[in-house]
């Protein structure tokens, strides 16, 4: 596990006052990162828009995942890996729960 901001462990703890102001798609000096929330999942893939992964590292127990999407690529998508799919945005890139 890394050394997380203040800002992360207020994700984990729930008391962000604007969770997607540090999770999802952001630009961090020239690399485009996505941090998701995921308690259930034991792994976490970003998909990209052509079907290339890219694992993203479990970051703190509770579920929170972070890592560079693939290809750099800039959307993002949630759609865990079973028969049941759901997704919160219509953009090209997803993520696989393991």
């Amino acid at each position: 596990m890394t050394k997380l901001s203040a800002e992360a462990y207020a994700i984990v703890e729930g008391r962000h006052s604007d969770p997607f102001h540090y999770l999802g798609v952001h630009t961090e000096g020239d690399k485009t990162v996505v941090r998701a929330f995921l308690p259930e999942a034991s792994k976490v893939e970003a998909i990209g828009e052509h079907g290339e992964t890219a694992a993203l590292a479990r970051i703190h127990d509770a579920g929170l995942f972070a890592g560079a999407l693939p290809n750099g690529s800039s959307a993002i998508n949630y759609a865990p890996a079973s028969a049941r799919t759901w997704s919160i945005s219509t953009t090209p890139i997803a993520f696989r729960l393991f």
